[in-house]
């Protein structure tokens, strides 16, 4: 029986792509940078994922609101307390 790979499905994928997130968060040393940087030039797969995620991040951060959340809480609030659900 004849046993397949799957692109990207190996152990040395797996950590490359926590360490894509770690790149994405500004939390990947030097070293991790380097091997990170070597892995996507040889494996597509791994490349894929970490455009994907690239994109998926900046789209996420583009649509968090930004100076609203306390605005918000604060009118929520001061409803709950003007009707009597807060003292």
């Amino acid at each position: 029986m004849e046993q397949r790979i799957v692109p990207g499905s190996g152990a040395d994928c797996e950590r490359m792509r926590r360490l894509t997130s770690l790149r994405l968060d500004g939390e990947l040393s030097e070293l991790g940078q380097e091997k990170l940087t070597r892995h996507l030039s040889q494996c597509e797969a791994c490349r894929e994922f970490a455009i994907s995620l690239a994109t998926l991040t900046q789209a996420l951060r583009d649509s968090a609101p930004r100076g609203r959340s306390r605005t918000v809480a604060s009118s929520v609030i001061g409803h709950l307390e003007l009707n009597g659900f807060l003292i």
